[in-house]
């Protein structure tokens, strides 16, 4: 048997297994979603993890999943739902350098906090709660007004810092 004949073997047993780790996985998958749907009725695979939902975000630049928002893409900012704990948690990339550094990533917020404003607006929420000194997590809030108050404070007090100072 020449090395052709042993890879080509090698190619349909790891096919061979493959596709019955799929079909397997698929039937315990099948099993989980049904009971996240009978727990939770509006319950699609690309905006769920366990209990947490996706509710927005903004997609990043540099996703390749070309899908929108969801569970699963790479976003600049999103908002989840722990139904566990019943909290919004609010999550921003910082994975990005900045060719102007601090200016940069100011402008970045900014740019990722005018976004939220655009969803706060379209979606009738309040965003004129004020911040709470007790907040315990800057971004986990109960209500999703108070974590876009929360964001923006950080946002406001980020950029208005003063980096000279510290140098």
């Amino acid at each position: 048997m020449d090395k052709r004949d042993y890879k080509n073997n090698t190619n349909i047993f790891y096919g061979i297994y493959f596709t019955i780790y799929s079909w397997i996985y698929s039937k315990k998958e099948i099993r989980s979603n049904k009971k996240f749907i009978k727990k939770y009725p509006h319950w699609n695979y690309e905006n769920w993890i366990d209990d947490m939902e996706h509710i927005w975000g903004v997609v990043s630049w540099d996703d390749i999943m070309g899908k929108g928002s969801n569970m699963y893409s790479l976003n600049d900012i999103d908002i989840t739902f722990d139904h566990n704990t019943k909290k919004y948690s609010l999550s921003i990339e910082t994975i990005y350098s900045f060719k102007n550094g601090y200016e940069g990533q100011c402008g970045y917020l900014k740019d990722l906090l005018m976004a939220f404003e655009k969803f706060m607006d379209s979606n009738n929420y309040d965003k004129t709660k004020i911040p709470s000194i007790h907040s315990e997590e800057k971004f986990v809030a109960k209500t999703i007004p108070e974590l876009f108050c929360n964001f923006k404070s950080y946002v406001n007090g980020f950029c208005s810092f003063n980096i000279k100072e510290c140098l």
